[in-house]
């Protein structure tokens, strides 16, 4: 396998179609912020319309990386008899795989995203539209957190000493005060356990507020925030477990880490856990 040029391809043309568009801060203006109410409702349109229509095919190129990973013959290209020479190509064969299903699973992300987002969009009011007016760019900053709820769309990497995760979720978040920015979301898991290898699959809902220094991206977002979440929900693996986690949480602009504790019931005691979660963040 050649799986360079292709996580080159893939590399410039992937990334959530939704987000293309978004109103986001350059020197000391928006890109893209739109002259009228009427502009706004067509850009967004034109969002929707993208996502919706490049969604699948991101879902269906993405799987199909996946399973070209695992089920793609193995070839040796060395021509040596050298145990140390096919050990090389056996390694550069196992990274190639590794890194085109990486590259496989980010896009197929990528597109239930776009799927997502883009099917629920309207339900949402257009942030920068207050009153049924178009809120002038200089002044959106300035300005309360828009009113209401906001869908978001998240990945996570989850690491603890007993297992090491990746999951994507959905939430709604809000603010209750121009400081505070409160987010419910659920989240659904794949985890494998450090000792036995089980694969366990799960959905964990939580709860969580930020206290916010700042904000971007008109005003939806903190540029950086200090806070705290609890979470429940399941975990599968021969049977059904409940899970509890609560931790505290850090966000510099998409990027949040966090570090908590997760108990099982069985469990001798609770384990430490250090997750990184990037939320999508758009207008």
């Amino acid at each position: 396998m050649r799986p360079v040029a292709v996580v080159a391809l893939l590399a410039s043309l992937s990334g959530c179609l939704y987000s293309r568009n978004a109103l986001e801060r350059h020197g000391d203006g928006y890109r893209n912020y739109p002259a009228t109410v009427a502009a706004e409702q067509a850009r967004r349109h034109d969002r929707r319309r993208l996502a919706l229509l490049g969604g699948p095919l991101e879902v269906i190129v993405g799987a199909g990386l996946a399973a070209l990973v695992l089920y793609a013959p193995i070839k040796n290209t060395s021509d040596s008899e050298s145990v140390t020479d096919q050990l090389g190509d056996a390694g550069k064969e196992l990274a190639g795989r590794a890194l085109l299903g990486t590259v496989g699973l980010a896009v197929a992300m990528s597109g239930v995203g776009d799927l997502v987002l883009g099917a629920t969009d309207g339900l949402f009011a257009s942030p920068i539209v207050r009153d049924g007016a178009l809120v002038p760019a200089d002044q959106i900053d300035a300005l309360a957190p828009a009113p209401g709820p906001r869908l978001t769309f998240h990945g996570v990497q989850l690491v603890s000493d007993r297992e090491i995760g990746t999951g994507l979720g959905l939430g709604v978040a809000l603010w209750p005060t121009a400081r505070l920015r409160a987010r419910a979301a659920v989240t659904g898991e794949l985890t494998l356990g450090w000792r036995d290898r089980s694969t366990h699959g799960g959905l964990v809902g939580e709860l969580a507020l930020e206290r916010a220094f700042g904000r971007e991206r008109v005003g939806l977002y903190p540029r950086a925030a200090l806070g705290a979440y609890v979470a429940g929900g399941w975990s599968r693996a021969d049977a059904d477990r409940p899970v509890v986690r609560a931790g505290l949480l850090g966000t510099v602009r998409a990027m949040q880490l966090r570090l908590g504790a997760g108990y099982q019931p069985g469990d001798r005691r609770p384990s430490i856990e250090f997750a990184i979660q990037r939320e999508l963040r758009v207008d």
